[in-house]
This record gives structure tokens, sequence and C-alpha cells, in this order.
């Protein structure tokens, strides 16, 4: 936390793309930028898949299966825990416009989330994100080639200090989340131009390393 600022990472996995369309939220992750690592994770069900479509393609990144969410709580059950977990953790004195959500295209993907389907969670988080991709483009500038190096060793970074190999993988919300604010951290140490030289002399990332979204 920062000058009363709690800065929390907010991730979502979905049956979709469009967060206005058909697509479904069926996993939150919630982390606070706290010694403590404070971290909220729920599966979400209920979901009636003969009305809902299901995204193949999404199932493929996330891996999240049918099976999996049938046992899931459903999408208002989860609002409730999700918002008076935040609420409990952060203390029920703190201020809606100063609980910022950070991610990746957070402000126009996951948040959307929030406040179409968890009016109780998107009473207690503000408006205000902190998109990291703007953060990468602060430093990078009008440089695509600096943009990837750049958003590739902020991932690298928190990969490395989460454990995330193949068999657990990103694309898990409470790990996403996790990795939000220690990307966010790590960004807000560069020095502007940045180098990659920075990173411990690690050599850039590749493009594929940094996909854009």
């Amino acid at each position: 936390m920062s000058r009363g600022v709690n800065y929390i990472g907010l991730d979502f996995e979905t049956s979709g793309s469009d967060p206005w369309g058909t697509a479904v939220p069926i996993q939150i992750g919630i982390a606070l930028d706290k010694p403590d690592d404070p971290t909220f994770m729920s599966y979400i069900g209920g979901w009636n898949w003969n009305e809902t479509p299901w995204d193949e393609e999404s199932e493929a990144v996330h891996k999240i299966t049918k099976e999996v969410l049938s046992t899931a709580p459903p999408v208002w059950v989860v609002d409730i825990h999700a918002a008076s977990w935040l609420i409990e953790t952060l203390g029920s004195h703190s201020n809606r416009m100063r609980n910022i959500p950070v991610g990746w295209n957070v402000g126009g993907f996951d948040r959307q989330f929030v406040t179409r389907w968890m009016p109780n969670l998107n009473r207690v988080l503000s408006y205000r994100t902190l998109d990291l991709n703007s953060m990468v483009m602060a430093h990078a500038q009008d440089s695509l080639a600096a943009f990837r190096s750049i958003k590739g060793d902020a991932k690298a970074h928190a990969n490395s200090i989460l454990n995330v190999t193949e068999t657990r993988g990103r694309h898990d919300a409470a790990i996403d989340a996790r990795a939000a604010i220690l990307e966010m951290r790590w960004l807000w140490g560069l020095s502007d131009p940045y180098s990659p030289e920075e990173e411990s002399g690690r050599e850039p990332s590749t493009p594929e390393a940094a996909e854009l979204g």
C-alpha cells in the first residue's frame, strides 16, 4: 500500500472473451499489496451451459472444465464472499475510491465482469484502475520492441517469484492476481528510459513472451 491507496490485483478466468457479450466469469482471484500476501480465489458455477456458450479456445487456455464448475458456488454467492473478504481484510473504514484494481487490461476486461455480475464487490472497488499495459507504454513510449521486452521482463520477474512452470502456469486467477502486484512493483522500480540490461544482464524477452493484451 502507498499513501492510503490499496492496490488490488484483480483477475478473472472466463468462458469467453467479451465481458458484455455471452462470456461469464468462472474463476476470480484477488490479491492485496500487503506483507502477508492475502489472496482470495473462488471458482464460479451455477451457469446453464445449454443457454450460455462455452468457448473451447478459452478452455484450452485456462484449463477449467465444466465438471470443475459443476460444484462451484453461483456468482451471487461468490460476489458476497469476495466483497466480505475484501472489507474484512482492508478494514470497514476503507474508502472504495482508494481500492484500485491492478492488472493487464484490468479496466477494459476484469473490472467489467465485476460491474456486470458482482454488485457487492463493485461497491467496494474503485472505478479507477491501474492498467499494467499503460505502465509499460509509459516506459516504452513509441517502441513496440521495448513494449514487448519490458512486458516480458515484468512477467518473468513475477513468474520466478511465484515459481510458475508449465504445470503450474498463468491463467489461474489467483496466481495472475498475485502476479499483477509483483509486476506493478517491478515496473515502479524501472528507471526511465528502460534498458534490458537493468534486469541483471538478462537477455531481452522474445515477442512471444510478452504478447499484447
